[in-house]
């Protein structure tokens, strides 16, 4: 209980405290607006500010309280000192609650960061400004414009701030973007958009719509576009108290209504009225209007818009399409009529086709002597009717045929399935094609095949009728055929493959895998002799699932002797069908079974009467009776071959005297390293290369010092000993692949470093430095040392499209020159920027 009344009278103080508090702040502020008070103590974290008004007389106070902008004087820590009436009417708060407050109270949540960071610039510059937003006493966001202005009267830091309201410029802003964006709908509408005012005049309108009239229409009367009401439809109009009453736009047919802006201007509107316009050249233009009014506020009618789409192309769709329906209509008139009049002509048709089946009864006693095979079937595949031509063809009498399922008895090969087959004859009424057929001793025969549907009377099928003719001796010559045609495109390949190239492994790659192919057997394989009669496998193309054997050497010495020596230096072709048959040896025969061969043709393969190898094909899974054409093929194949490696064998040593050729006139004879054209080809190529990579390309040029007396003090011949040298150490000084030393001129080397840049090369020249003083070659002729030594230039760009490489030779040459020029015996890097 004593607590509680201890609350209650620390509450009661509190209160009492505010309430003199807010008496010290309204008089403070009554006695500041009267111009009374020339000084504020404000308490602060730094303790007792002062902060004087006496500057402010009383007009310039007038002048503050008056203006429509609101002013705050703000303290250092941004409590309010000082505010006008504007900026307690912009917060709708009283005068006194702002006095002494803080002003972040009033910020927008977001913006305080920014107004402190401003406030701080504002220090330094003496004046800022910005945009933010306050938050009055109602909630509601006001955007400001805030001029925050410096200011040290009597050494007390504060701000001025004087604050514009934004709210009816923004509004003012946003009401222009609107129109801005209603005027650049119109203009990019597809559609013609009137907008009228209240008397009817246009306001506006969008392209499409001036360039329906060919005209400009702002400013015209909308009744002056003479718009139509079309015909062809009713119009469809709704007030706002309801649906019109549509027979006030029926006219009498032939009379055209214009479409009148008055009706939508009293609140009538439209949706999708078909009407029409006249253009200056009398083209007619079909359109479809929808309008309605425009209200204001208080729902008064001001204006209205009509937005009309071009429907000429769909109307000229219409009236085709109502053009096709009349002539259709009339065709199946004519259609129907003819219909009739064959449907009597079928009945005159069948009663003739009555007679001749008659007829055909009789003749079809004369179908058993045919020579061609004519069986009948039912619609099972029962057999019913088997002429003399069947028992000839087939081996069965008819007496044993007569009953049996046809395909099962001939066991027929169909080209498609059987249901197919009868699936076409019943919507055809015949099926033609190729069956196999087996004999009674199951032997194929290939027939050509007829199958026509038999029907009734009531057009119904009843029988099926088949004739036969044996094509057997035609197909296997069309075989015969394809596969001589077959070999002889095989062979023409391979021989175009080995005139379109040289390459030798390419050539017998191809010629082994076509072969293979061809034979459809398991391995064909080429087998190269040597001089010692053994061999190696040195080109195989395989089936999956058998031994591979490439690069297998057989030195086996049966095998040599007799197989090679005695057999095959003669020309001989060896056709083994089964190996197992033929009489081998048993050692001969187990190497065969190791190699997994059952069967197998060898023809030998010649070069200039001088066995080179075989060409082998191996049968590895079953034994195979080689046909004679198969061997023929093989051999016409190994002379191909043999012109194939003659051929290639002839490039091979062209291509070697080349890369001869090619040496002695890129090499420098006397050191043995790059010369002077080499250096130029190699020089152009990179420079090409690293002008697309865009990337560093270093170049260093190598002079011996005082070379021309050390020639005169030893003689040439050790002159020559010393450039070999100096040569074999740049060589081996350079570790890269990619670069290049040269013998550029006399006792002038030259090293090219691509992708390098200057840092890179200057590595390279000490190092070359370091391997010339470690030769040690004696000169005592020279200026510089008691040896020979070295001065280098080095020159590292970039190329560009506007240089050449000879001006990367000139930079190297000119560090060269500066080199010498600081004494020798150095190196020098090239500066562009040097004259």
């Amino acid at each position: 209980m004593e607590d509680l009344q201890k609350t209650k009278a620390n509450l009661l103080a509190e209160n009492q405290a505010l309430r003199d508090r807010l008496a010290i702040s309204e008089g403070t502020l009554q006695a500041i607006m009267q111009g009374e008070v020339d000084a504020l103590v404000v308490s602060t974290d730094k303790g007792p500010q002062v902060f004087t008004l006496k500057s402010a007389d009383q007009s310039y106070r007038l002048l503050v309280e008056e203006m429509q902008q609101s002013a705050v004087i703000l303290s250092d820590e941004e409590l309010i000192l000082y505010c006008n009436k504007s900026f307690s009417k912009l917060l709708h708060q009283p005068l006194e609650k702002l006095i002494g407050s803080s002003f972040k109270r009033f910020l927008s949540p977001q913006d305080t960061l920014l107004f402190q960071s401003q406030v701080k610039l504002a220090e330094k510059a003496n004046q800022n400004a910005i945009e933010l937003f306050l938050i009055p006493q109602t909630g509601v966001e006001v955007p400001v414009y805030l001029s925050i202005n410096y200011l040290k009267p009597d050494d007390v830091s504060m701000n001025c701030v004087v604050i514009t309201d934004l709210t009816e410029q923004k509004r003012h802003e946003r009401t222009l973007a609107s129109e801005r964006l209603a005027r650049l709908m119109l203009e990019q509408a597809g559609e013609a958009i009137l907008v009228c005012d209240y008397t009817g005049n246009i306001i506006r309108a969008s392209q499409v719509a001036c360039q329906l009239w060919e005209k400009n229409l702002l400013s015209q009367p909308f009744d002056t576009l003479s718009i139509f009401l079309s015909q062809s439809t009713p119009a469809s109009a709704t007030h706002q108290q309801g649906m019109l009453n549509s027979t006030h736009l029926e006219t009498a047919p032939g009379c055209k209504v214009p479409f009148a802006i008055a009706s939508v201007l009293n609140g009538t509107s439209f949706q999708g009225q078909e009407v029409e316009i006249t253009t200056q050249n009398g083209q007619v233009i079909n359109l479809l209007l929808n309008a309605r009014p425009l209200a204001d506020e208080d729902n008064y009618f001001r204006g209205a818009v009509v937005i009309l789409t071009d429907i000429t192309r769909r109307k000229q769709v219409e009236t085709a399409l109502q053009q096709l329906n009349a002539e259709l209509e009339q065709r199946v008139a004519q259609r129907t009529t003819q219909l009739m009049q064959t449907n009597d002509d079928l009945l005159e048709t069948v009663s003739q086709q009555h007679q001749t089946q008659l007829i055909l009864l009789e003749q079809a006693q004369l179908l058993d002597l045919a020579h061609d095979t004519i069986i009948t079937c039912d619609l099972n595949g029962a057999i019913c009717f088997w002429n003399q031509g069947a028992e000839s063809m087939y081996g069965w009498t008819k007496a044993e045929a007569l009953g049996q399922i046809s395909h099962i008895l001939l066991k027929t090969q169909f080209p498609q399935s059987l249901s197919e087959i009868e699936t076409e004859l019943f919507e055809k009424g015949y099926w033609e094609g190729e069956l196999i057929h087996f004999r009674w001793d199951e032997r194929p025969i290939n027939v050509a095949s007829r199958w026509v549907l038999q029907k009734d009377n009531a057009d119904k099928p009843i029988k099926i009728l088949e004739i036969n003719n044996d094509i057997t001796e035609r197909k296997l010559a069309q075989i015969a055929l394809q596969q001589q045609t077959e070999r002889e495109r095989m062979v023409v390949a391979i021989t175009q493959q080995i005139r379109k190239s040289l390459d030798l492994d390419e050539i017998l790659n191809t010629t082994v895998a076509e072969v293979r192919q061809f034979l459809q057997t398991d391995r064909v394989i080429i087998y190269r002799i040597n001089a010692d009669w053994s061999g190696t496998v040195i080109t195989e193309s395989v089936a999956f699932g058998w031994k591979a054997i490439l690069n297998m050497e057989i030195t086996d010495t049966y095998f040599v002797e007799t197989q090679g020596r005695q057999s095959y230096q003669q020309g001989m072709i060896k056709v083994n069908p089964d190996i197992y048959t033929a009489g081998l040896t048993a050692c001969h025969l187990e190497l065969l079974e190791q190699l997994q061969i059952r069967a197998k043709v060898i023809v030998p393969i010649f070069q200039q009467e001088r066995l080179w190898g075989l060409l082998i094909a191996h049968h590895c899974s079953a034994p195979r009776q080689w046909q004679p054409w198969e061997s023929e093929l093989l051999q016409q194949l190994a002379t191909q071959v043999a012109i194939a490696i003659q051929q290639s064998e002839l490039y091979q040593q062209l291509q070697l005297a080349n890369q001869r050729l090619e040496n002695l006139a890129m090499v420098d004879k006397l050191t043995q390293i790059a010369n002077r054209r080499s250096f130029d080809s190699r020089l152009d190529y990179l420079w090409q290369y690293l002008l697309r990579e865009k990337d560093f390309i270093s170049l260093l040029l190598c002079d011996i010092d005082y070379f021309k007396q050390y020639n005169d003090t030893y003689g040439h011949a050790v002159g020559d000993t010393c450039l070999t040298l100096i040569a074999q150490a740049l060589k081996q000084t350079i570790k890269r692949s990619r670069d290049l030393v040269a013998r550029y001129g006399g006792e002038e080397f030259v090293v090219i470093l691509p992708n390098t840049a200057s840092d890179g090369a200057v590595q390279v020249a000490q190092g070359i430095h370091q391997a010339i003083q470690q030769l040690n070659i004696p000169h005592t002729a020279s200026a510089v040392k008691q040896h020979v030594t070295l001065t280098i230039g080095i020159a590292t760009v970039i190329p560009t499209s506007d240089m050449l490489p000879l001006d990367l030779i000139k930079a190297a040459d000119q560090a060269l020159y500066q080199a010498k020029a600081q004494g020798r015996n150095r190196s020098c890097m090239w500066n562009p920027n040097d004259p």
